[in-house]
């Protein structure tokens, strides 16, 4: 008995899981909510209509909602790290195509559809669902804290984005936002998530607190 406790890893694992799954929906929840800070400034430089863009922002919730029902069976078939993993670098590849968009058109498809089908894959569904699996005595700790994550996004992206706005423009915005995705949250996604405990000592078994 004492010898299972002196083999028992001082950090459990699942503690790095939950790190990483507090970014990614801290990127994924900042990069939505922030896009509200962008509108003025594509209107003015595109000459767009506010009543166009909003419609396109309703039509990403839109469609983000049903695609959380597609992103639970992709989870059930290919586990969370690929999606999360998968889902952050279509957001991140979005947000860098919406530095390129110069029509309507190309922001209903840039980010009404594809961002807003990438961000689903980035979500509450798919991150609590991996966490169910790593935590089991502290899960509520687990998912509010994560939850957390996506509380904090909005709160620190949607100024960090206005402040780029006034030192640049929407669109070096738009490629410095889509590069922290692409570059630091989609590597980290890969690199640390894990769909299973496996070879680790169920948080419900160790002593630790």
């Amino acid at each position: 008995m004492n010898k299972s406790k002196s083999e028992t890893p001082k950090l459990y694992y699942g503690w790095l899981v939950l790190a990483v799954c507090f970014f990614v929906l801290m990127c994924s929840s900042g990069v939505r909510s922030s896009m509200g800070v962008f509108i003025t400034p594509m209107e003015v430089d595109m000459q767009w209509g506010r009543n166009e863009i909003t419609r396109v922002l309703s039509l990403g919730i839109f469609v983000g909602a049903l695609s959380f029902i597609l992103m639970g069976y992709l989870y059930d078939k290919y586990g969370g790290r690929r999606v999360i993993s998968a889902a952050l670098i279509m957001v991140g590849i979005s947000v860098f195509l919406l530095s390129r968009v110069n029509s309507i058109f190309g922001l209903i498809l840039i980010y009404g559809i594809l961002g807003s089908f990438a961000s689903s894959g980035a979500s509450f569904v798919t991150i609590h669902s991996l966490l169910a699996k790593w935590f089991y005595r502290r899960r509520a700790l687990a998912m509010s804290l994560s939850a957390a994550g996506g509380s904090i996004g909005p709160l620190l992206f949607a100024p960090f984005c206005a402040f780029l706005i006034e030192a640049s423009d929407w669109r070096t915005a738009f490629l410095f936002i889509g590069g922290m995705v692409l570059f630091i949250g989609a590597p980290l996604s890969a690199l640390f998530l894990r769909d299973d405990p496996l070879g680790q000592i169920p948080d419900s078994e160790r002593d630790d607190p």
